[in-house]
């Protein structure tokens, strides 16, 4: 029902309803405007906080305080002639969305100095015009750091952090989350976590990590994926440090290179990722992951680890330069603090069981061409990578420009293996690293196939030895296997 005059304005439709009240679209005085019209005393208290914020703030993509009335109960505030972020950025340019992205962090970085939380940052809270400028509005539930409404859940599921799913009351890096979150959609055009119901979203926040953004928009820069990821870390401190920051990193993406392809072996990834929230959470956790030479092992390890310290995990390494670090100060290292470590094979069983035994939180991947036995008894979880389908062959042709129809032929010519892929397209770069004896080897197939028994003789190893050597140059993409193993041939 229309109330008539509201002060000096007269609402004409109603545009939505809130916490604080109806919001109305007006005209007044000075033009356009939206009314908020509170009716209850609650509401009348929770508009009057608002208002009480608002006017503290001055930010050009924060929503203005025109004109208001407590007694009576309502607030005229700017009308932004626009659409929800959502709804604005489909089929926009990657550019135009950073751009946008460092306005609206700049206006949260705003309200952080002045000591204002909002809690409650969605694409619903952002309005943009016809120009591509934001507006940040509806601090219905913004909090002051000094105090505000706390107790209970307060924000929106989807883009709420972990801490606030908890019950904690929003803080700067509460903000950032959402942020993150408002950010990831945008660009990635689908949310971090997608849920059927409210049980699920409120659950994966706390128990999971989101997909890499590569996963769902290849070529987007390396450093944009790394920025949305540490904006949605699950733990507040491993978030940056404050908003002030943000509008930096984003206007820094634009140009940058590539992210590389994130695709395929989709449940190993996301059993990963839920691995390491329990250890965070304080669990002892070991994995192997075992497979076939180039089956993406070492790729998935990288990428947990990657992860593992986004989350705060300590890196625990096993050698320091070149020589094997003692396992006695691998144990006081990795019982500091929780970590995470990446051992080799079944020449590091030992060394796994000494750290299970030792129990502090942490994750342990081992990396192994087969199962190690003595692991699984000890209910280890195994994982086995499986090869690429064709259709996420293709995904991968896409992205490295490749004509997708020959998705068919270099899968049968690489078994769908991610390492034998990656050396076909030639995208593996040749590694700083490799010692003599690694060098001779390649040097020794650059024309071609050459049998593993001729291999053995040329190096004057065994053949045992040989695939020992063979199978990190295999897992980087630098060689292929011919006649099922028989023979070695360069990757190209």
């Amino acid at each position: 029902m229309n109330p008539g005059l509201i002060g000096p304005h007269k609402p004409l439709r109603p545009l939505g309803t809130g916490a604080q009240g109806t919001v109305w679209y007006a005209q007044g005085p000075t033009g356009p405007l939206a009314i908020k019209h509170a009716e209850s005393p609650e509401e009348r208290e929770r508009l009057a906080r608002e208002v009480r914020l608002l006017t503290s703030l001055d930010h050009p993509h924060i929503v203005r305080v025109i004109d208001h009335n407590a007694e009576e109960g309502w607030a005229a505030l700017t009308f932004v002639d626009g659409e929800r972020a959502d709804a604005w950025a489909r089929g926009r340019p990657l550019g135009d969305l950073l751009d946008l992205l460092a306005r609206v962090s700049d206006a949260v970085a705003h309200l952080h100095e002045h000591g204002v939380v909002h809690g409650d940052l969605k694409p619903a809270n952002v309005l943009v015009d016809r120009d591509g400028l934001p507006t940040l509005i509806d601090l219905g539930i913004a909090v002051r750091g000094d105090g505000g409404p706390s107790g209970g859940f307060r924000g929106t599921l989807g883009y709420a952090a972990p801490e606030q799913l908890r019950g904690e009351p929003p803080t700067p890096a509460a903000d950032l989350y959402s942020l993150g979150v408002l950010a990831y959609q945008l660009i990635c055009r689908r949310m971090p976590f997608v849920a059927d119901d409210a049980a699920a979203l409120a659950w994966l926040p706390l128990n999971t990590l989101p997909e890499p953004p590569s996963t769902l928009r290849p070529r987007i820069p390396a450093v944009l994926s790394e920025i949305l990821l540490r904006l949605l870390a699950r733990d507040p401190a491993a978030r940056p440090v404050e908003a002030a920051v943000v509008p930096t990193l984003f206007r820094s993406c634009g140009g940058r290179p590539p992210a590389a392809p994130v695709v395929g072996m989709p449940r190993v990834r996301s059993e990963l990722r839920r691995k390491i929230i329990e250890a965070v959470d304080g669990a002892c956790i070991g994995v192997v992951l075992h497979g076939a030479s180039g089956s993406g092992r070492t790729t998935l390890i990288q990428e947990c680890l990657r992860a593992a310290q986004r989350e705060n995990l300590a890196q625990v390494s096993t050698t320091d330069g070149d020589k094997a670090r003692p396992w006695d100060e691998i144990l006081i290292e990795w019982s500091e603090q929780p970590s995470v470590i990446a051992l080799e094979g079944h020449a590091h069983t030992p060394l796994a069981n000494h750290l299970l035994d030792h129990g502090r939180p942490g994750l342990i991947l081992i990396r192994s061409n087969r199962p190690v036995k003595e692991l699984e008894e000890r209910g280890v979880v195994h994982m086995s990578p499986p090869p690429l389908s064709i259709e996420e062959l293709g995904i991968w042709l896409d992205f490295e420009g490749t004509d997708r129809r020959q998705a068919s032929t270099i899968h049968k010519r690489t078994r769908g293996l991610p390492g034998a892929v990656a050396g076909v397209l030639g995208r593996n770069p040749v590694p700083t690293d490799l010692d003599a004896m690694s060098q001779s080897l390649l040097e020794a197939t650059h024309r071609g196939p050459v049998t593993v028994e001729d291999l053995a003789a040329q190096l004057g190893i065994s053949e045992h030895a040989l695939l020992d050597l063979a199978e990190p140059l295999l897992d980087r993409g630098l060689l292929t296997e011919v006649d099922k193993g028989a023979a070695l041939a360069p990757s190209r």
